[in-house]
């Protein structure tokens, strides 16, 4: 969530303006603010390593542009960006004129940001060998899994991609993703393998969470456990948007999840089962490829 200046707005330069968010979410520790004059192309920065949530009154900088934004970025210790919202808002700043020509643009040369790592482009353990821990590294956020992309420019997104949202009424925790629809999570085991707790949780009022439109099923992050339905004896691997991956003897799967391979085990409802792909199976000849 980010609010600021309203869209259409025009601010002159030395006002101060109350910017507030919040941008909990998967291994964000601080929320950074940014300001673009020239439509969300580059980027400078306001604020940075503020609380995920809170608000600043941020005083309007002495720039001339018809085309200003905002962003809020939640990052991790290192500073990389773990998600971010950029504010549907456009406005527009008049700056201080220059004595010597008042009518004079003042530019703010661009900034250029180190982008966070993003997750690789495909998932290498869909097929041939299969290493949980490079399963892991290849999926690291529900956005990716479920291949989410970012909400249309002119969409109202009224939540932060990454984080998890709740009412004050309800139990019910959701995932925020890219596209500004919440995500369920069919149960906490699968809750479990993308977040550690529910600290970051963020509590909305009961009005914009329904606004925000559903957007389907949380599955387990792949490489974190193993899956299987009560009916069939075969355990699955899981991979990238959901493919499973048949384990084939016990020997695979103590040399992937190790002697503990049978503590790495859920049964999944198989009305749940169904958002899964069966894709190939891990044999023997498949070890060591990772």
């Amino acid at each position: 969530m980010l609010r600021g200046p309203i869209d259409g707005g025009t601010y002159d330069a030395g006002n101060t303006v109350s910017l507030s968010w919040n941008a909990g979410g998967l291994g964000v520790s601080y929320a950074k603010l940014s300001l673009s004059i020239n439509g969300g192309t580059s980027w400078t920065t306001i604020a940075d390593q503020k609380p995920t949530s809170g608000s600043v009154s941020w005083a309007v900088p002495s720039v001339t542009t018809s085309q200003a934004k905002i962003k809020v970025e939640g990052t991790n210790t290192s500073g990389s960006t773990m998600a971010s919202t950029i504010s549907t808002a456009t406005f527009s700043i008049v700056g201080a004129a220059s004595s010597a020509d008042e009518d004079e643009e003042i530019v703010v040369p661009p900034v250029n940001e180190t982008p966070a790592e993003p997750d690789p482009d495909s998932d290498p353990n869909i097929i041939g060998g299969f290493s949980a821990q490079s399963a892991l590294n290849a999926t690291r956020s529900i956005n990716t899994d479920l291949d989410i992309t970012p909400a249309a420019e002119e969409t109202d997104v009224y939540c932060v991609s990454g984080s998890l949202i709740k009412s004050a009424d309800n139990s019910a925790v959701y995932y925020c993703g890219a596209d500004g629809k919440r995500y369920t999570f069919p149960h906490e085991r699968i809750f479990y393998t993308w977040f550690e707790d529910f600290d970051d949780v963020i509590v909305i009022d009961a009005e914009t969470l329904a606004r925000i439109p559903l957007g389907g099923n949380v599955m387990y992050r792949p490489g974190r456990r193993m899956i299987k339905i009560e009916s069939d004896p075969k355990v699955y691997a899981v991979t990238r948007g959901g493919v499973l991956r048949w384990v084939t003897t016990e020997n695979v799967a103590r040399e992937i999840y190790g002697d503990d391979w049978n503590q790495m085990i859920d049964d999944v409802n198989v009305a749940f089962f169904f958002s899964y792909t069966i894709g190939e199976p891990i044999t023997e000849a498949d070890l060591g490829l990772f």
